[in-house]
Order: structure tokens, then sequence, then C-alpha cells
């Protein structure tokens, strides 16, 4: 159980969901023992050695394996969030399904009373979730196989230029604006219009790291009671800032997308005119009789149209005298 002065944000599972997600299932074990090694030495540095370690592991490794496996399911791997619907199953599959189960099973296997039962299910279940939000679409949208992102030197310096006015405007609206995830929202919104899908999802997860770390140290105060869902609720607000700024980036994405096949067939339109044109210089220039012909085509198609005609009928006769 994560307490004191760590945030209640559990990476750890999210990471091995989408190992599972991405990775062949030859080098599955592989690289899941080692994550498993991995946390298992984290929790033993910071909690102590003790069997509790082992055992809240591999409920991560169990509740990473029934995610991944749903998210195999339900998602594209070529392309995971490509849009709202992908988005949707990805909440509801690894959102919402896998932290209850897996927050169930670790509060039944803890044979405590059940004020702190419950109190530890709250906690492990809003971890997972946010954890999940924060860190998982990062790793989805990460090019698989790996490869080295091609990124402009305006492209860095814009995202760490607007980086560091969100983590200052974070800073500053929750140090003095009241209802200061509000203002945090908006702050993301900006950055998920301003930047590309994947840099707005990078920012999103470092100004999910940055708040936790202000909260978990104490260095800003955010209202809460003494109760046990008070002292959970003041973690709540997460949700708030990162599930709309998710969706704000995922419409730009699709936005952007719309544009680029528009524009595109707009210059092949272009394209294709330009061509017809200079098909009709040429014949009208080279070949022998093709003005007279015309003009007969379109004596004899005015002599066949009414002027009660439908526009779609005059197209037909038209084409009609053309062809034949």
């Amino acid at each position: 159980m994560v307490s004191g002065k760590i945030s209640p944000l559990w990476f750890a599972t999210a990471l091995m969901t989408v190992v599972v997600f991405r990775c062949p299932l030859r080098d599955l074990p592989l690289l899941l023992l080692c994550c498993v090694i991995g946390t298992a030495f984290a929790n033993a540095l910071v909690i102590g050695p003790a069997f509790s370690n082992i055992k809240f592991v591999l409920l991560n490794l169990l509740q990473a394996l029934t995610g991944g496996f749903l998210l195999r399911l339900l998602l594209d791997r070529r392309a995971p969030l490509n849009s709202m619907l992908d988005w949707a199953r990805f909440i509801g599959s690894v959102g919402i399904i896998t932290p209850l189960i897996g927050g169930a099973v670790a509060t039944l296997l803890l044979h405590t009373g059940d004020k702190v039962s419950y109190s530890f299910f709250y906690m492990w279940v809003i971890s997972e979730v946010i954890g999940m939000l924060a860190l998982g679409p990062v790793l989805l949208l990460l090019p698989w196989p790996h490869r080295r992102l091609n990124l402009s030197e305006l492209r860095i310096t814009e995202t760490l230029f607007t980086l560091a006015l969100t983590l200052t405007a974070s800073y500053l609206a929750l140090r003095f604006m009241p209802w200061p995830f509000t203002f945090i929202v908006v702050i993301l919104f900006w950055c998920a219009v301003r930047l590309p899908k994947l840099e707005a999802f990078i920012l999103f997860f470092l100004n999910a790291c940055f708040i936790s770390t202000l909260l978990a140290f104490d260095l800003i105060s955010v209202s809460r009671s003494n109760s046990t869902f008070g002292q959970i609720s003041s973690w709540l607000p997460f949700l708030l800032v990162l599930i709309p700024s998710h969706v704000m980036s995922l419409i730009m994405d699709a936005f952007q997308r719309e544009k680029i096949i528009s524009v595109k067939a707009k210059r092949a339109f272009v394209m294709l005119w330009s061509i017809l044109q200079s098909v009709w210089r040429w014949c009208h220039h080279k070949v022998p009789g093709f003005r007279s012909t015309i003009r007969c085509v379109r004596r004899l198609a005015t002599r066949k149209m009414n002027s009660n005609a439908s526009p779609f009928s005059r197209l037909r006769i038209l084409t009609t005298s053309i062809m034949t």
C-alpha cells in the first residue's frame, strides 16, 4: 500500500499492460519477469522487504495480463487510439474493469477490518485508474516496433516551451486560484489544441506527475476532510483533468486528419482538372473536325432538352448524345 510521502499513482501495472498488448507472445515471459523483479525491488526499497511485496506484484501482473489481453481483443495494434471509440474501449477495459477486479482481489487478500479494506480498495482503484490514464495512452501512441522519432527542432522547442508554460500555470493555479483543477483543465485544453496527439499526451502525463508530486509532499494545500473518502477525494480531480483533455486531443487529431484528407482530395481534383483541360486543348487544336463535332453534339442535345427538364435529365441527354 502506497502511503506517506508517496503519491498514490501506480505506473507499473500500466507499463506491464502495454507490454502484454504490444509485444509478441514469445517475448512476454522474459519481459514480464523483468517487470516483476523491478517492481518488487522498488517496493522493497520504499516499503522494506516483506512477503506482501511479492504478493501485490503478482496481483499487478494478473491485472496487467487481464488488461493486456482485453486490449488485444478490442484495439488495433497498429493504431490503438485512432478514434473516440478506441479511447472508450481503452477506458472501459483497463480504466474501469481491470482496476476494479484488481482492487477487489487485493482487498480480499488483506484479511483486515472493513474500514481499512475499503480505504485500501479506494486507494488501489484510484491509483490504478489515474496511472493508466496518465501513462497508458503515451505508451500506446509510441511507434511500434520502436524507432527514433523524427521531431524537428521547432517541434522540440515548441513542446518544451509549452511544457514549461503549463507546469508554471498549473502550479500558480493550484497555489492561488479557487477550484484550481478547473483552470488546469483549460490549460491542458490549450495543449491539446496546440500540439499533435503524441506530444499532447506526453504533456498530460508530465503535468499529472508534477501535480501529484506537489500533492504528495504537501507543497500545495487542497481542501479535504478527515474521513476516508475525504482523503481519497483530493485525487479524484485528476480524472477531471485527464479525461476531458484526452477527449479534446483526440477530437483535434480527427480534425487534423480530416483536413489533410480534404487537402489531398482538393489537390487531386485540381490535377485531374488540369489534365482534362490539357487534353481538351490538344483535341481542339490537333484533332480534325473536333470543333464541328462538338457543335453538332451541342445542337442535338439542345433540341432534345426540354426547358422543364431537371438537371439530371439534361446531363443524361448530353452524355447520351456525346456517347452516340
